[in-house]
């Protein structure tokens, strides 16, 4: 996890890009903080979307929704790939199946955002992507990592640090967003009442502007 940094810092300084904002979207959460730790001196603010918590310790999985997919991955990689593969297959043969059944597994809220029609296309197209040639071993070793040991500590972030969640989120839930609120010094919540884990759908130019904002 933390050597993700790395990653980012090389991409950086091709690009010339010298001081940067970063985000992470529910498991991306844990890779925008290893950089706001690991780039101190370059990350102006870090943006955390529907992040998970400490999946590495106890306590954080068994509240989410998804909890037994997450068990699947720890204790039975190859199985969580067979299915991620599974569904990859299904998506491109049949999409409209697919989505049906990746819907069915969601909470009502994230349900209703998946079926719109300018949306489904969309993940469909990722999903295929991310399990070609092999990807679904990929996809299970993400899983992998966020549940192994982070190797930074989130709590000496002190650039500023958005918490961007739905209340109603049950894959990532309340709970996981107010760990953070409370473990990192420069806290800056906000609160979606009605937004489930999807909520960067209908409130990313919220997002940005804020990340914008911060490095002025």
């Amino acid at each position: 996890m933390a050597d993700w940094a790395s990653d980012v810092e090389e991409l950086a300084e091709r690009l010339g890009v010298d001081r940067f904002s970063v985000s992470g979207l529910s498991a991306g959460g844990p890779y925008a903080l290893a950089c706001a730790v690991r780039l101190e001196g370059r990350v102006e603010s870090v943006a955390l979307i529907s992040a998970v918590g400490r999946l590495d310790q106890p306590g954080f999985v068994p509240q989410m929704h998804t909890a037994r997919a997450w068990w699947l991955a720890a204790h039975l990689p190859r199985a969580m790939a067979l299915l991620y593969s599974a569904n990859g297959h299904l998506t491109r043969r049949s999409p409209t199946v697919a989505r049906r059944l990746v819907a069915a597994g969601l909470p009502k809220i994230d349900r209703e955002v998946i079926n719109r029609p300018d949306l489904a296309p969309r993940l469909q197209h990722a999903y295929v992507e991310a399990a070609r040639s092999g990807g679904s071993r990929g996809l299970a070793e993400d899983m992998r990592v966020v549940l192994a040991p982070w190797g930074f500590d989130p709590a000496e972030i002190l650039a500023p640090a958005f918490v961007f969640h739905g209340r109603r989120d049950a894959i990532a839930p309340p709970t996981h967003a107010e760990h953070w609120i409370e473990t990192l010094p420069d806290a800056r919540p906000a609160w979606f009442e009605d937004a489930g884990h999807l909520l960067i759908e209908d409130h990313v130019e919220v997002i940005l502007d804020a990340l914008a904002v911060s490095g002025k």
